[in-house]
């Protein structure tokens, strides 16, 4: 991602009004590397907590609407913390790229990452590793096809 001309500062400018340093046809921005960096970290963890929830859910609540039901709203503060996550990074990454199909389908790659981890580790699921990878490339390549 070129940083130059897309951020609040002018283009060719660090945050502190200095010169971007380039390395062939990438400009550097450390603020908004920074800001990337964040939204990684709030997309990963707001995703992470949702697909944990969702695989303990599966693992530990009888398929009765009462005790789902009884489930949710026992974890009711944690989906609202991990919504939080989710939306700070959405709407940081909007600011960012400009771009909101490209954050949600990024998101959707995490998501569908993590819980194939958890799912894995906690319920003890054998996934077929090949199809598992041919979903992950579509969603890449979908992700790829929106970023143009």
């Amino acid at each position: 991602m070129s940083c130059t001309g897309k951020g609040r500062y002018a283009p060719g400018t660090t945050f502190l009004g200095g010169p971007a340093w380039s390395a062939g046809d990438r400009d550097f921005n450390y603020r908004e590397d920074l800001s990337m960096a964040l939204v990684a970290l709030l997309v990963t963890l707001g995703s992470g907590l949702l697909s944990f929830l969702v695989v303990w859910q599966v693992k530990t609540v009888s398929p009765v609407v009462g005790a789902v039901a009884r489930y949710n709203l026992v974890v009711l503060p944690l989906l609202y913390v991990a919504n939080v996550l989710l939306g700070g990074g959405f709407v940081k990454a909007h600011t960012l790229l400009r771009n909101l199909p490209l954050v949600a389908a990024g998101q959707s790659f995490v998501y569908n990452v993590l819980l194939l981890v958890f799912s894995v580790l906690i319920l003890g699921d054998r996934i077929p590793l090949g199809r598992s990878l041919a979903g992950f490339l579509l969603i890449a390549a979908g992700a790829a096809v929106l970023a143009r």
